[in-house]
């Protein structure tokens, strides 16, 4: 059975010596962790003066990662199709080895940011595509990859590419609890 530890809610408990799931959140659960994060999100932008365009998209981003990584969490894998199956078999592995909890769900969220903003601004034009089609996919492909490594190497860095963005100590605070706040109305039972 997996330990208690450092305030973690288990997902399963022990009845009778066999691991049985606990209840999936409700429907109150996110609509909760969304009005937090809205809320939050007002604040930061109203009261601590950031930049609205910044704060709701990454605020967005970071509730849709944490309410799909929740819900995840949610499914039993014995009764999903196999490929479902095999990414929530996997999301529990990780969790049980590295812990998926707020820094986790961050720096997914500072990857899947990257990613996207890394295939958005690809190097490789219409032009060249259509001049030379294989050149262009394998240079688009290796570009893309290094890309993805540096990506993986620096999203677990979130916090320090988000106290460079806001300004003091205080606003960092802030947003990191705003984050936080809303993994813990999402991972609480």
């Amino acid at each position: 059975m997996p330990e208690e530890g450092g305030g973690e809610l288990e997902r399963t408990k022990e009845s009778a010596g066999e691991l049985v799931r606990a209840e999936p959140a409700g429907l109150a659960t996110y609509a909760g962790a969304s009005a937090f994060a809205s809320l939050a999100m007002v604040v930061l932008v109203l009261g601590l003066g950031l930049p609205a365009g910044g704060v709701v998209l990454t605020g967005s981003f970071f509730l849709a990662v944490a309410a799909t990584m929740r819900r995840l969490q949610d499914l039993d894998s014995r009764e999903l199709p196999p490929v479902l199956a095999a990414v929530v078999d996997h999301l529990e592995e990780l969790g049980d080895r590295w812990g998926l909890e707020f820094y986790g769900i961050a720096s997914l969220t500072a990857f899947l940011r990257a990613e996207a903003r890394s295939l958005l601004d690809s190097g490789v034009t219409l032009a060249e595509f259509l001049a030379s089609p294989l050149s262009a996919a394998i240079r688009w492909l290796v570009a893309e990859f290094v890309e993805s490594i540096m990506n993986a190497v620096w999203a677990p860095l979130w916090w320090l590419q988000l106290f460079q963005a806001v300004s003091g100590l205080e606003v960092f605070i802030a947003v990191v609890a705003a984050g936080w706040a809303v993994w813990w109305l999402l991972d609480r039972e």
